[in-house]
């Protein structure tokens, strides 16, 4: 269960970076574009990104307690 644990840390990490370089992108977007659909579709990415997080890190929790 450790290695699984562990596996699932190393998944949320990614999943927190990638969420870090879409929040980045949408921060940098210019002014003219922060209505566009490229920042709809960074805003929705940042959002999966960040469930997806969430249940990573539920699940370690999960496998913790075992």
């Amino acid at each position: 269960l450790e290695d699984i644990s562990a596996r699932l840390s190393i998944i949320h990490e990614q999943l927190e970076n990638m969420c870090e370089e879409e929040q980045s992108k949408y921060d940098n977007l210019p002014e003219s574009l922060q209505s566009s659909s490229k920042a709809d579709e960074y805003e929705e990415a940042i959002n999966n990104l960040t469930e997806a997080a969430e249940a990573v890190q539920a699940a370690i929790d999960a496998v913790d307690l075992i």
